[in-house]
């Protein structure tokens, strides 16, 4: 099973991931690029903080980059983007 690197991405800069893990293909690491994103949004929406991490790339042990999810894809596909702009309520 093939090994995928997940890399944090942050405006100022990138996380690596030292351990990487074993995943079939990569849309199945896709999938947890997403799910992981989602956690991580939980937790600073929790914690009433911004966002920083922006995406995650996705990296074979060679060290290229296979593909990037972005944060606003992992969260639209769970809150669509009409949803976030909706105006607040007075």
């Amino acid at each position: 099973m093939p090994r995928f690197y997940f890399h944090l991405d942050y405006p100022s800069g990138t996380t690596k991931d030292p351990e990487g893990s074993d995943h079939p293909n990569l849309e199945a690491a896709r999938i947890e690029a997403r799910v992981g994103l989602r956690e991580l949004a939980a937790d600073y929406l929790v914690a009433g903080r911004l966002l920083e991490p922006h995406g995650i790339s996705i990296c074979n042990a060679a060290g290229e980059c296979l593909t990037i999810v972005s944060a606003a894809e992992a969260i639209t596909e769970i809150i669509p983007l009409d949803v976030l702009r909706l105006p607040a309520s007075h």
